[in-house]
C-alpha cells in the first residue's frame, strides 16, 4: 500500500530581526571613524527607537563600535588592538619627597585607579620623570617619541604648563588632573557641594565664625572652596580677618599659626589640605582646645590619621581612584580613536561626617 499521508510542508526560512539586518549593514558598509545615533538611524532607515538602540548595542558588543563620553557611538577598526602606550609624568620632587604626605597619598590612590581601569590592560604604562633643569621643548620631545599609538597622564599640573601648552600645539594626546576652575581642560573633582554642606553643619552646631585655612585661597585649586565658603558666611562680621594663607612647608608657618589661633576668637576650622590640618590640630592641641568640643573641624581630602584622631576628624573626600580610572579611559579613548577633543570630566567630592563637626 503506497504512503497516502500528506508531504510535511517546509519549514519557513528563519529571518533575520530587522537589529540585526541593521547591524550587519552598518558594519560592512559604515566606514571606521564615523559616528552613528539612534535618531540617524531612525531617519535613514525608517526603523523604530528600540530597534536602531538594538542595532547599536550589538554593535559595541560584537566590537565594531564604542561609546564614548559626550560623543555618542564611533565605528572602531577591527584591528583597533594594539597595543597602546601611556605615560605618566611624575614631577622629581614628587619622587625625592618634597610633597606633602597627603599629596602623595592622592597620587598613589589615582594610580590604583589608573591601574585597576580595563583599559591598563591592553596598554604598557611607563613613569616619566620630570626633571626641572631640561627644556620644555626638550622634555615634550622625549615623551612624543615613544610611537604613534601613545600618550601621557599628568597627575597634576602645578608647573607644568608650558609643556602642556607644548603638548597641544603637537596635537599630542594628553589628559591632565586639574582644578575645576582651571582653563585647562581635563579631569577634575569639585568640592562645592560638600564645602556648602560642611558649612552649614557647622552652623546647624552654632559655629558662627568658621576660619577659612589655606594655601592661597585665591589660586585655582581652592578658589571654588573659598567662594562656596564665603558666600555661607553670616552677614555680621569681617569674612576677611577669618581668612589665613599658610602653606604646608612655610618654615613660619607654625608662628603665624600659632599667633592668629591666640589672638582670633573663632569656633570653627575648614582647611583645604590635610597637610595644613595636621599642622592646625597639632597647635591647636597645644592649646589645649579640642575638636568638637571647643570648635568644629573639617578637612579637605581624607588622611588615614583622620580615623585614629580622638575625636575623629570630619574631612571632604576626593574620589581619587575615580579620578585616575577616568583619566585612562580619556585618555586610551583618544590614542585608539585618533580625537583631540579637550577632556572635562567632573565628579563630586563626599562629606565623610564625624566627630570633629
Amino acid at each position: 500500500m503506497g504512503n497516502t499521508s500528506a508531504a510535511r510542508p517546509k519549514r519557513p526560512t528563519c529571518e533575520l530581526p530587522l537589529y540585526k539586518k541593521l547591524f550587519r549593514d552598518i558594519a560592512q558598509n559604515t566606514p571606521a571613524g564615523d559616528q552613528v545615533s539612534e535618531t540617524a538611524l531612525m531617519t535613514e532607515h525608517g526603523v523604530s527607537r528600540d530597534t536602531a538602540r538594538k542595532a547599536l548595542n550589538m554593535l559595541e558588543q560584537e566590537g565594531y563600535a564604542r561609546r564614548l563620553q559626550g560623543r555618542g557611538t564611533m565605528i572602531i577598526p577591527r584591528n583597533s588592538k594594539q597595543r597602546l602606550c601611556v605615560n605618566i609624568l611624575v614631577s622629581e620632587d614628587f619622587l625625592r619627597g618634597r610633597s606633602a604626605e597627603p599629596i602623595r597619598n592622592k597620587f598613589f590612590e589615582m594610580l590604583d585607579g589608573i591601574m585597576s581601569a580595563d583599559e591598563s590592560r591592553e596598554s604598557a604604562i611607563r613613569m616619566h620623570l620630570l626633571r626641572r633643569e631640561i627644556n620644555t621643548a626638550v622634555r615634550a620631545q622625549e615623551i612624543i617619541k615613544t610611537g604613534p599609538h601613545s600618550g601621557c597622564l599628568l597627575l597634576s599640573h602645578n608647573g607644568e604648563e608650558d609643556l602642556i601648552a607644548e603638548l597641544r600645539r603637537e596635537r599630542y594626546p594628553h589628559v591632565v588632573h586639574v582644578p575645576e576652575e582651571s582653563p585647562l581642560p581635563g579631569v577634575c573633582s569639585t568640592g562645592g557641594r560638600a564645602i556648602r554642606r560642611a558649612c552649614e553643619l557647622m552652623q546647624l552646631a552654632g559655629r558662627k565664625k568658621i576660619i577659612f585655612l589655606s594655601p592661597l585661597h585665591t589660586s585655582a585649586w581652592f578658589r571654588i572652596m573659598f567662594e562656596t565658603w564665603k558666600q555661607m558666611q553670616t552677614p555680621q562680621g569681617d569674612p576677611d580677618s577669618l581668612i589665613v594663607d599658610i602653606s604646608w612647608n612655610d618654615p613660619r608657618g607654625n608662628e603665624k599659626l600659632l599667633h592668629f589661633f591666640q589672638h582670633n576668637h573663632f569656633d570653627g576650622v575648614l582647611c583645604t589640605e590635610s597637610s595644613l590640618s595636621l599642622k592646625a590640630l597639632l597647635l591647636l592641641e597645644a592649646l589645649g582646645r579640642k575638636p568638637g568640643k571647643d570648635f568644629s573641624f573639617v578637612s579637605y581630602e581624607d588622611h588615614p590619621q583622620f580615623t585614629i584622631m580622638s575625636p575623629t576628624i570630619t574631612a571632604i573626600r576626593v574620589p581619587g581612584q575615580r579620578l585616575g580610572a577616568a583619566l585612562m579611559e580619556s585618555l586610551v579613548n583618544m590614542i585608539r580613536y585618533g580625537y583631540r577633543d579637550d577632556v572635562k570630566v567632573t565628579f563630586e567630592d563626599e562629606l565623610v561626617v564625624r566627630e570633629s563637626l
